[in-house]
């Protein structure tokens, strides 16, 4: 949307605001015309420059017109631009009267990596997108921008009505918590049965509840990525891998590489979660960044090192470290931003990146996922 497009939303809010006011000032104004024309015989063109203060009307009612007037026209032009100004500051309502005005769009739901992805994307490819996200400051890019937006979530379907779900081509379901992710579902199907749904959902059994009831295309970017990283090492003949992380991404690739009978040890500093790992899993309990943990973990000896966490500040401690001990394995390391992507490839750190939302964005490009917005895979992503 341009700015020209953006500039008639603010103008149409203000006047919306505006309107019993400005109904008056027109009545007020009307009135004295015909005060001018008629009774005081001024005829109808200097009336109007009267009016418009292009000419004075003699007698008392011309002095006090001009007098009333100075005062309730200025005051309104001040209220006016008071208003626009608190517009500036409050741009999100600009935000939620773009959306409103989109058709066979998409609407992201979740400000999370896989939500922030498609949003490139689509700006890029110039698809129209409204995002969904319940915290204001996490959007607070978009909406100084004033992108199509609305700050709610999906418990209330009227914020899902406000951002266009009824007349929408697609629905990403992109947030972390699977709660939300279900109830949207839920209410995205009730508003709209016809729409791409497309719900992010690291839990399989729910992720196919999901796909049954509710038609959604389930979207797991740990699985995903865990695919990756196997064909990734089986391309290269590893057997020997250290996975550091052993969140939902580590425990992924932990389970898809021991089902290809590769040696997987795991480090975290978080002892439950190092339990809940697949049986007859090797475990390292300690810091990532522990040269004495790392060693322990059979770094040294590894073919192949994943960086599980994508915090660039740990990452880069932690890659030199393991470039300390093993200067020929192989890191993969996860990524968002391209910043980051750029500076783990050069030395000292030799990191190969992989972005787990990017992969995601370009499987529903391949598998057609993203057909209804004209997304194929023609393009790479941004």
């Amino acid at each position: 949307m341009g700015d020209g497009h953006r500039r008639r939303v603010r103008a149409r809010l203000l006047f919306a605001q505006h309107r019993g006011v400005l109904a008056l000032l027109v009545l007020w104004l009307l009135v004295n015309v015909a005060v001018f024309a008629v009774p005081l015989r001024l005829g109808l063109a200097r009336a109007l420059a009267t009016v418009f203060f292009f000419d004075n009307a003699p007698g008392p009612w011309g002095n006090f017109y001009k007098t009333f007037s100075d005062v309730v026209v200025f005051g309104l032009l001040i209220g006016v631009y008071v208003s626009d100004q608190g517009r500036r500051y409050r741009p999100e309502e600009t935000c939620r009267a773009l959306a409103s005005e989109l058709r066979d769009h998409a609407v992201i739901v979740g400000w999370t990596h896989l939500g922030e992805r498609l949003h490139a994307l689509c700006v890029a490819q110039g698809v129209p997108v409204v995002v969904l996200e319940p915290s204001r400051t996490a959007v607070e890019a978009l909406i100084r921008e004033e992108h199509p937006l609305v700050v709610g979530s999906t418990e209330d379907p009227k914020d899902l009505e406000a951002a266009g779900v009824p007349r929408a081509a697609l629905v990403l379901l992109a947030g972390d918590d699977l709660e939300a992710v279900t109830l949207g579902c839920h209410h995205v199907r009730a508003l709209n049965r016809d729409c791409k749904l497309l719900a992010r959902c690291p839990d399989e059994d729910v992720g196919e509840v999901l796909a049954r009831i509710y038609k959604a295309r389930v979207v797991s970017t740990s699985k995903l990525a865990a695919r990756r990283v196997a064909d990734y090492a089986e391309r290269h003949g590893v057997r020997r891998c250290v996975v550091l992380g052993a969140n939902s991404i580590g425990r992924k690739v932990v389970s898809t590489l021991r089902g290809r009978s590769l040696e997987v040890t795991v480090v975290d500093t978080d002892r439950s979660a190092l339990e809940g790992l697949p049986a007859g899993t090797r475990t390292q309990h300690g810091k990532p960044s522990d040269p004495a943990v790392l060693e322990a973990a059979g770094v040294p000896a590894a073919e192949l090192v994943l960086l599980a966490d994508d915090d660039l500040g740990r990452n880069l401690v932690v890659a030199e470290r393991v470039r300390d001990l093993n200067a020929s394995c192989r890191i993969l390391c996860r990524v968002f931003h391209e910043e980051a992507s750029n500076l783990l490839t050069q030395e000292p750190f030799r990191c190969e990146v992989v972005s787990t939302s990017k992969h995601a964005v370009d499987t529903l490009r391949k598998d057609g996922s993203l057909n209804s917005l004209g997304l194929g895979f023609g393009t790479p992503t941004t």
